[in-house]
């Protein structure tokens, strides 16, 4: 039989799980070829995938001190240390053989996977041996190697030495490529001068090189160098040059005059340069607001914030572009300002239904009441602003009808200012504000169904309700795609394995998960690119989108819910996401703010998060009452996932009893911090600690504690007698996570059986035993419970809706009861998975 239908029968096994199979397979090939390094790495991935990590690790690891040459042999030892995540041995692979062998065709290799790692270093040592072993007639190799020196010198992980050298390397090799033919290769050039600290010089290199021809990313590093070498005569100038003379309107440059003049000292010379600019753009008028906030003693401040609301207050960039410089003038002055524009546009006659708006007017008038409540916060616990916000929205609401149906209607803000203030009121019934919201919102979507902030925000409050596949059904009609599943899956998934442990949910997750791996290709391949086409002012952009999405806090977070579905429904095969959470946890290492910010994007997790998105309609980033109510739990952090991790491979046991000492401390040290985590997440932090600290300290006293943990705090996680708690996501989850402390406790007392007496290990499983038995009595209690709470909350909406003289949303009797039908069934689905505990 050839060797390469041998070959295929060892990776048909693989594919297939049939590990031993495979391993037989490859044991003859190794026998056959005793002298082939390749059978013997792909003998150590077959052990991997079989659950033989340690052994796989040392022999990969005696694998590569005899520094191998064959490509295959390479990528599978590769491929081993990525898995398991010693990602410095996976580069050390090629970096050894490429030294002792120094291949154009290894070296070549090494660049490539380089690339598909998005190592900037690796790119930066393979770059240097591709120009010293490669084709120099040419100067691409020279430029590459320049380009990641440039990039390669920013890294905070590099010695003083090399801090020093790469820059001077790089301007060495950039010069050998004189005369530079293009905007690309003079980017690299003045980088490499401005990483040097000749700011000047790069300077006068730019003008010389703009004089032939304009290029924009050169135009922005020459206000730069300038303002780093602080001639601000020149930046001032150059400035002007460019609004006065090549006509570029753009905020940059319009910012940085400022900044010059008020180094300089002509402010006035520059109001005359506004003046004169003959655009009645955007940039201009706020230049005048960015003047007046270097200089407030200017004449007539209001004529400024007059002359840009004439121009824009009917525009949606309004209240974003001003909002910044309303410190500069009393907030009554502004609002007056407000007003004349709302009396000159006779808002009041399409308030009173005297005309019909027009976008202009609705526009103006979403403007008005932002800036207002903006200005005075206080309204958000004002009944009559919800009851203005409705007055506003059913006066501008005819344009519903004649706009199309994928068009913003900016309308629907005045309904999520409400909705703001609704939630803002409660004061202990939580619960029946949630669901007048969602009510209101639902009865908005009838009316604009392609309105992405109105369904983003039913996303939220049916997840705050339990309600899972009603915040599915209005995620999935986001239709997102792609970067978005990272910065807005958090809003579908946060904590999902302890609210909707399900096949589902799990299906949900794959599919969202499945972005990263495509990413991860297309990233690459277009990072490729940037280099083949010399498109270098992209490469790093590239590389740190890549790395920001390799090393996802979002990514990891799913992961980790992943893994606690499969281990809810008792499924073994979760190796691979085990690997994956370890790399994550190594990520996690040094997870403090100040930390976080020290360490280079491959060596720390990136949160790409997007949590104002849901805020987008309202004043603020967030607002902290409201936000409360409707948030799954405390915010998600890289400690949180570290913690949680280290519970986890706590209780899993580790050979090495360092490794299980380090774990407790993390949990011992996230404990004195614990703003991270729900109470019931705290709880059973508190419950593995004591137990570890029992069985692998043999303090006694930890025995003690642990039963008077379980004893004193049952009760208040089990109960359903609290109506919040009963009808919200904190029901799920309390029941969830104390479950999931009785399968951990089994674990614990399994994994670590030899260390716990028989006595000791009785009164454990005792302990666990009083604890699911309350569990399975009080969720026999739950449908009962809901019945009667949902009961009384039917009548409450409805009165509050239907018999209410002081606000009315337009919304039926019949249509409550749709609502309510279909919370019913969506938040027993979620329910029913307790009674399966």
């Amino acid at each position: 039989m050839s060797d390469n239908r041998n070959n295929e029968l060892i990776f048909n096994a693989i594919d297939a799980g049939s590990y031993k199979s495979a391993q037989a397979l490859c044991s003859k090939q190794m026998k056959r070829y005793p002298n082939s390094s390749y059978y013997y790495a792909l003998n150590n991935y077959i052990l991997l995938l079989n659950g033989s990590k340690e052994e796989a690790i040392r022999n990969s690891k005696e694998l590569m001190a005899k520094i191998p040459s064959d490509l295959s042999t390479l990528e599978l030892l590769n491929l081993i240390f990525k898995k398991v995540g010693l990602y410095n041995e996976s580069i050390e692979v090629y970096e050894n053989a490429c030294k002792k062998y120094s291949s154009l065709n290894l070296i070549q290799s090494w660049f490539d996977l380089s690339l598909k790692n998005f190592d900037i270093l690796s790119l930066q040592k393979s770059s240097m041996a591709l120009v010293q072993k490669g084709d120099n007639s040419t100067n691409g190799l020279k430029l590459w190697c320049s380009l990641n020196l440039l990039i390669a010198s920013g890294l905070e992980k590099l010695t003083k030495n090399q801090k020093y050298l790469f820059p001077k390397l790089g301007l060495k090799m950039i010069e050998d490529c004189k005369p530079l033919k293009n905007s690309q290769e003079y980017y690299i050039y003045v980088s490499l001068l401005m990483k040097n600290g000749h700011f000047q010089q790069a300077a006068d290199v730019i003008k010389e090189f703009l004089n032939q021809e304009r290029d924009l990313e050169l135009q922005l590093i020459l206000l730069k160098s300038l303002n780093d070498a602080e001639n601000w005569n020149e930046l001032f100038d150059i400035c002007d040059s460019f609004l006065n003379v090549h006509r570029i309107d753009d905020w940059n440059v319009w910012s940085n005059l400022i900044k010059a003049a008020s180094n300089l000292g002509k402010l006035d010379q520059t109001l005359k340069i506004i003046d004169n600019f003959p655009i009645a753009s955007r940039n201009r008028q706020l230049a005048y607001l960015e003047l007046i906030k270097h200089n407030q003693q200017l004449d007539h401040l209001e004529r400024y914030f007059e002359s840009y609301l004439d121009i824009f207050g009917t525009k949606l960039c309004c209240f974003p572009d001003l909002k910044p410089f309303l410190l500069i003038l009393e907030s009554e002055k502004f609002m007056n300002i407000l007003a004349k524009q709302i009396s000159s546009r006779k808002i009041e006659e399409v308030l009173q239904m005297q005309r019909k708006p027009t976008d202009n007017d609705l526009i103006l008038m979403v403007n008005y009441m932002k800036f207002k409540f903006y200005l005075h916060q206080d309204k958000l616990t004002n009944f009559e602003f919800l009851q203005e916000n409705l007055t506003y929205y059913k006066a501008t609401k005819y344009l519903l009808n004649v706009k199309e149906k994928t068009d913003y209607f900016a309308g629907d803000e005045f309904l999520l200012i409400g909705v703001q203030i609704i939630i803002a009121l409660s004061k202990q019934d939580e619960i029946s504000e949630l669901f007048k919201c969602i009510v209101i919102l639902e009865k908005a979507v009838e009316r604009d169904v392609h309105e992405y902030h109105l369904r983003l925000w039913l996303v939220q409050l049916y997840s705050a309700l339990n309600c899972y596949s009603l915040a599915r059904l209005h995620y999935d009609s986001l239709k997102i795609k792609f970067i978005q599943q990272d910065t807005l899956s958090h809003y579908i998934f946060t904590r999902i394995s302890s609210l909707q442990p399900s096949a589902g949910a799990l299906k949900d997750l794959t599919k969202s998960q499945a972005v990263y791996d495509n990413s991860d290709f297309e990233t690459s391949y277009f990072l490729q690119k940037t280099y083949e086409k010399q498109s270098f002012s992209k490469t790093n952009g590239f590389l740190e989108f890549g790395l920001r999405f390799s090393n996802s806090l979002a990514k990891y977070l799913n992961y980790y819910e992943m893994y606690k579905i499969n281990k809810h429904n008792k499924q073994t095969n979760v190796n691979a996401i085990l690997d994956k959470l370890r790399i994550s946890y190594k990520l996690s290492k040094d997870s403090s703010q100040e930390l976080q910010r020290s360490l280079d994007l491959d060596e720390k997790l990136s949160d790409n998060r997007d949590f104002k998105i849901l805020w987008d309609c309202s004043i603020l980033d967030s607002i902290e009452v409201v936000d409360k109510v409707i948030k799954i739990g405390p915010l998600q952090t890289c400690i949180y996932l570290r913690t949680m991790l280290s519970k986890e491979f706590l209780i899993l046991g580790d050979e090495q009893q360092d490794n299980s000492q380090i774990y407790l401390q993390n949990i011992e040290q996230a404990l004195k911090v614990n703003n991270n985590f729900t109470e019931v997440e705290l709880w059973q932090l508190r419950v593995i600690r004591e137990l570890a600290i029992f069985v692998l300290q043999n303090e006694s006293s930890s025995l003690l504690k642990l039963e008077s943990l379980i004893n004193n705090f049952l009760n208040q996680f089990l109960s359903v007698d609290n109506a919040t708690t009963l009808m919200t996501w904190r029901l799920n989850h309390n029941f969830i996570n104390v479950y999931d402390t009785f399968k951990s406790i089994q674990s614990f007392q399994q994994v670590y059986k030899k260390q716990i007496n028989k006595e000791a290990n009785k009164k454990i499983s005792d302990l666990n035993k009083k604890l699911i038995d309350k569990l399975r009595d009080n969720s026999v209690l739950i449908k009962a419970k809901r019945s009667e709470v949902t009961k009384d909350l039917k009548l409450t909406i409805k009165n509050w809706f239907l018999n209410n003289p002081k606000i009315d949303f337009e919304i039926t009797e019949s249509f409550i009861e749709g609502i309510f039908q279909s919370i019913k069934e969506s938040s027993e689905s979620s329910v029913g998975i307790l009674r399966k505990l």
